[in-house]
This record gives C-alpha cells, structure tokens and sequence, in this order.
C-alpha cells in the first residue's frame, strides 16, 4: 500500500509504486504522456507524475517497454 510523507507544503507526497524483479527478471511497461493541470502541461509516468521505483539485483536482467504517447518527437534525454 502506497505511503505517504510531508514535503515542504502541505500536500503528501504519494510513494511511487515499487516493480520488483521476479526470478532474476524485471519486466515493465512505461507509458510517457502529457496532461493538464490548471493550466500547465505536466509529463507524466503511467499516468502519474513520478515514476516507478525499479529495484533489481546485479547480474538481473531488466526488460523495459517505453510507450511514447507524447504528440512530439523525443530522445531518451527529453530532446527533440
């Protein structure tokens, strides 16, 4: 069940969930998108706006998909 901890305002801050790997492998599925909050344009990780904690172990194997959903192009560092 997610936590939550106070940051410098009065809003919590939602832990992100946590993959895991299972059997030496972690597999997950990211999706990349925008969305709308009073105004501003906010990029987003499943739907969220921190991402998953992934925790794996050396020598594990990690398969990750990124599904873009963003209208632009964008390299792997947020470049266009």
């Amino acid at each position: 069940m997610p936590t939550a901890s106070r940051t410098s305002g009065d809003t919590p801050f939602a832990e992100p969930p946590t993959v895991r790997a299972e059997a030496g492998l972690l597999q997950t599925t990211l999706r990349v998108d925008w969305l709308e909050v009073g105004g501003a344009r906010y990029r987003t990780y499943n739907g969220a706006f921190v991402g998953p904690t992934l925790r794996f172990a050396p020598g594990d194997r990690v398969q990750a998909l990124l599904d873009n959903a963003l209208p632009e192009p964008h390299g792997s560092h947020g470049g266009a």
